[in-house]
């Protein structure tokens, strides 16, 4: 098991049992994929992710021992 911080913004907090911040394990080799599916999110509305600041366009990408992982929905401005 791996233990990582995790973070959702905008809204997208209601999927933690926490705030929009909290410490949660995840098992060795899960992706932001696996995560994505753990948590329920949808894809269509939580689009941005970072893993220790850098932005994942990858959803197979492995997450790491205690990385951060930061999820934003979709931003829209103009």
């Amino acid at each position: 098991m791996k233990n990582i911080k995790l973070c959702l913004y905008g809204g997208l907090h209601k999927y933690l049992e926490e705030e929009k911040e909290q410490e949660v394990n995840v098992p060795d080799g899960a992706t932001i994929d696996w995560l994505y599916s753990d948590l329920d999110l949808d894809r269509n509305v939580a689009k941005v992710v970072l893993q220790d600041g850098d932005l994942i366009e990858n959803f197979s990408t492995v997450i790491e021992d205690d990385a951060k992982i930061e999820i934003y929905p979709v931003f829209g401005g103009g």
